[in-house]
């Protein structure tokens, strides 16, 4: 299980530090921010956000995420965090009906049903 944890624990590392080489000069960057801008009107009201992770987040991880979700909502949101290990690795995070799920268990149904 310690394994399991190294593992989710470099995939949440690794999609904050894609969060936060924003300011580099990284081709998907540009398509991630699109994709999160395309939040719907509900998500942009709402007050709490939910975030969920197989692995306990650090503080600087949650505040992080909380100052970039802030950002792209354009208002404070109370944050909730989960811990979930059937995750995996990854993060789901849900604001209203808007969910980015860049979790392995998604990905994995994802690449199943297109095999189908």
């Amino acid at each position: 299980m310690d394994t399991l944890n190294k593992d989710a624990r470099g995939f949440v590392d690794g999609v904050v530090r894609y969060l936060k080489s924003e300011t580099h000069a990284s081709p998907n960057i540009p398509k991630v921010r699109s994709y999160l801008m395309r939040m719907t009107a509900s998500a942009r009201r709402e007050t709490s956000a939910r975030v969920e992770s197989s692995v306990a987040l650090t503080n600087g991880e949650k505040v992080l995420l909380r100052t970039y979700l802030t950002g792209l909502v354009n208002h404070t949101v109370t944050f909730h965090y989960a811990v979930d290990a059937r995750l995996v690795a990854g993060l789901r995070i849900r604001i209203g009906d808007w969910v980015v799920d860049t979790t392995l268990v998604k990905q994995l149904d994802d690449l199943s049903a297109s095999l189908l």
